[in-house]
This record gives C-alpha cells, structure tokens and sequence, in this order.
C-alpha cells in the first residue's frame, strides 16, 4: 500500500504543477478586472483566515492518520484523501497571491481617481466659461429682437395692402366659377337624363324577354302533359 501511496502522490504533484500554470493565466486576465478590486480585497482576510484553520486541521489529521496506518493498513484511502487536504491548501495560497496583486490594481486605480479629478477641476472651469458666453448670447439676442421689431412694423402696412387685393381677385374668381358651375350643372343634367332614358329602354326590353320566354315554357309543358294524357287514354283503353 505504501508503494500505491507514493505513486498517487507523484500524480497528484504533477496534477498540481499543471493547475498552476492554468492559475497563472488567470491571474493575467484577472489583472484587467479592476471592478473586482475591492471585492478581491475583502475576499484576502478569508484566506488568511481560512489558511489558518486548514493548517490546524491538517496537522490534528497528520497525528490521527499515523495512528490509523500503524493500526490498521487498510484505512489506507483516507491517507491519499487527507493528503487531497494538503494540495488545496497549496492551492490557496496561490489565491493569496492573487490577492496581492489584486491589491497592486488598488494602487492604479487611486492613481486613476487623482486624474479624474484634475479633470473634474478643467471641466469646471469649462463651465464657468459657458456661463459667460450665455450673457453674451443674451445680450445679442435683446438686441436683435429690438431691430427685429422695427422692421415688423413696415410688413404689416404691405400685408393689409395685399389683403385688399386679394379679395378684389377673390370675388371676380368667385364670379367665374360660379358661371362654370352653372354650366357644367346644365351638361351633367343632359347627360343624366340621356342615361335615364337608355336604362328605361333597357329595362322594357328585359321585360318582355322574360314574358316571352314565361310563354314558351308555358306552352311547351301543355304540350307535354297533352301528349301524356293521350298516352295514357291509350293504354287505358287497350287494357280495358
């Protein structure tokens, strides 16, 4: 069992030499995630504190599993699932070296917030010159309203001018078209008459074709039922 003991061992070694090189590209990428900054930060004093109860469990599971293998050779696979135990704790200690470069972006971004507010303080002077173009702007508004009002005046002796005229036209228009309506009231009363008289015609004629078509059925089906009858008497007579 000792001999299954030390491979799994080398396994487990080789299993975590290749975790920690997947673990070093995170920390890469992990470097462009300021956001997670001060969460990471308070995340620091749990590893610290969990490093702490780990490596007191796994000395207390040391003594137990010695007393355990001399006694019994069998219990065996707990020794290879504490010695799991002990490589994450390997593991979180590369977390807390996560933490300390997590602690460095800390660092960037302080650096970051003195920028921004050198730029808040050029903005804000930025805001005291628009305050001083909108007195100008005011200014120059007043005044032009001022000569804007000046020349309304002359434009409204030119619009009741133009509304005269306007209404001299407006009324002989009015003239002229009330001689077209009068006209094309006259054709459209012609041509309504024209189409009464062709519909009338046309309806006398629908008329009688019905009539004259009511008396051919007719006639014919008394000639039927007369031959019928004769049929009949017929065959009456010679069975009789």
């Amino acid at each position: 069992m000792a001999i299954n003991v030390t491979r799994k061992q080398k396994r487990m070694a080789i299993n975590v030499t290749q975790n920690q090189k997947p673990m070093a590209i995170n920390v890469t990428q992990n470097q462009s995630m300021a956001i997670n900054v001060t969460q990471n930060q308070s995340m620091a004093t749990n590893v610290t504190q969990n490093q702490k109860h780990m490596a007191t469990n796994v000395t207390q599971n040391q003594k137990h599993m010695a007393i355990n293998v001399t006694q019994n050779q069998s219990m065996a696979i707990n020794v290879t699932q504490n010695q799991s135990m002990a490589i994450n704790v390997t593991q979180n200690q590369s977390m807390a070296i996560n933490v300390t470069q997590n602690q460095s972006m800390a660092i960037n971004v302080t650096q970051n917030q003195k920028h921004m507010a050198t730029n808040v303080t050029q903005n804000q002077s930025m805001a005291i010159n628009v305050t001083q173009n909108q007195k100008h702007m005011a200014i120059n508004v007043t005044q032009n309203q001022k000569h804007m009002a000046i020349n309304v005046k002359p434009m409204a002796t030119n619009v009741k001018r133009n509304q005269k005229h306007m209404a001299i036209n407006v009324t002989r228009n009015q003239k002229h078209m009330a001689i077209n309506v009068t006209r094309n009231q006259k054709h459209m009363a012609i041509n309504v008459m024209r189409n009464q008289k062709r519909m009338a015609t046309k309806r006398d004629a629908d008329a009688l074709e019905a009539r004259t078509m009511a008396i051919i059925n007719v006639t014919q089906t008394q000639k039927l039922n007369f031959k019928i009858q004769k049929l009949i008497d017929f065959y009456f007579n010679i069975l009789s």
